[in-house]
Formats: structure tokens, sequence, C-alpha cells
């Protein structure tokens, strides 16, 4: 089982450092902490359908983990109090009003 809670961590990992990466300019502060029951339970199954699941080729398996992601992402923002989409319109009005282009 050592095994397997490493990879979990080493999934989940990533998935804070997509959102990280992706929200870089909306200075968003996520950590573990925050996880309360449910959303651990809620990335278990996410990481044991689309992450540990046996997938027929690369395509699949790329598909799978891109959707893994997507949906942990939603439940790490859930327990934070934010949205991708909440978050999404700061990015883009960040972009506008430091944007040479429209001044």
């Amino acid at each position: 089982m050592t095994g397997r809670k490493e990879r979990f961590n080493k999934w989940l990992e990533s998935v804070f450092d997509n959102l990280r990466g992706q929200y870089v300019s909306c200075d968003l502060d996520v950590d573990t902490e925050s996880l309360q029951d449910k959303h651990w339970y809620q990335l278990w199954r996410i990481f044991e359908s689309y992450v540990e699941c046996p997938h027929k080729g690369a395509k699949e398996q790329m598909e799978s983990l891109e959707a893994a992601d997507y949906k942990a992402r939603e439940v790490v923002l859930s327990a934070h109090g934010q949205s991708s989409s909440d978050l999404d319109w700061d990015v883009q009005m960040d972009h506008y009003m430091n944007s040479s282009n429209y001044d």
C-alpha cells in the first residue's frame, strides 16, 4: 500500500503545481490543510478512477490523466472557496490591465 499512497501523493502534488502555475497571476494560495474529509474522499475516487485504471493506449491514458487533473483541481479550488471560472476571469482581467495593446 505504501507504493499506492506515494503515487497518490505524487499525483496530488502535480495537481497543486498545475493550479499554482495556471493561476500564477492570481497569487493563489492552495494547500492540503484546507481539504476536509469529503475532499480527500473525492480526490481518492478520482485517483482510482482516472489515474490507476488500466488504459488501452497512450491516447486514452493521456485523456484520462487530463480528466483527473481537471476534476481534482475543481475539488481543491472548492475546498479553498474558489472556482476555476472566477480565477479564469481574474487572469483575463489581469492580462487586459497589463497589456500594452489596450492603452
